[in-house]
């Protein structure tokens, strides 16, 4: 695809692979409790000193359903 851009004189970029960015050294990630485990999520590109390296619990399937199911009804 590269040589064809090149070719037809397209502007394009590679792009990563997903693997690559993950193992990214400046990719940083926070913890976050879903279920019984704690799974790894990207963290927000920012951040400040107050934040803890978790995110908060994950809530159940439809925990807030009824409420968001009343307020837009």
């Amino acid at each position: 695809m590269n040589r064809q851009c090149r070719r037809h004189q397209t502007g394009h970029g590679g792009v990563n692979p997903g693997h690559d960015l993950i193992e990214h050294p400046q990719l940083r990630k926070r913890r976050m409790p879903v279920h019984s485990r704690a799974v790894e999520v990207t963290a927000l590109a920012w951040g400040t000193e107050r934040d803890g390296d978790a995110y908060p619990v994950a809530p159940a399937l439809d925990a807030h359903g009824a409420a968001l199911r009343a307020a837009f009804a």
